[in-house]
């Protein structure tokens, strides 16, 4: 069989619609991206990037790679490796903002 799309062999439904998959975009940038594949994507993220277009800090570093290991070959495909990096990398940033829990000793 003659694979057109790399895959990392992940059923997509497990993570279609969970944290690790969603992008901030503006709604004129995410119907432009529709459901292509991630390189489709990305190159579009890219040309709306150079136009000026508002494309949120974290969505850039996902289009261009920032989450891939140094020996990924998986340049058109987003990876469970990088939907994981991703996933905790919102995880740092939510823990900045939970309030502390002190616990009082009462007497």
């Amino acid at each position: 069989m003659l694979k057109i799309i790399q895959s990392d062999n992940t059923n997509e439904n497990e993570y279609l619609h969970k944290i690790q998959n969603m992008a901030l975009l503006g709604l004129t940038e995410n119907i432009s991206l529709s459901n292509s594949v991630f390189e489709v994507k990305r190159r579009k993220i890219i040309d709306a990037d150079r136009t000026g277009a508002f494309i949120p800090l974290a969505t850039k570093r996902i289009f261009l790679k920032y989450y891939a290991s140094d020996n990924s070959q998986h340049y058109s495909v987003w990876t469970k490796d990088e939907r994981d990096a991703y996933s905790n990398e919102i995880r740092k940033c939510v823990e900045l903002y939970k309030p502390e829990i002190v616990e009082m000793n009462e007497k």
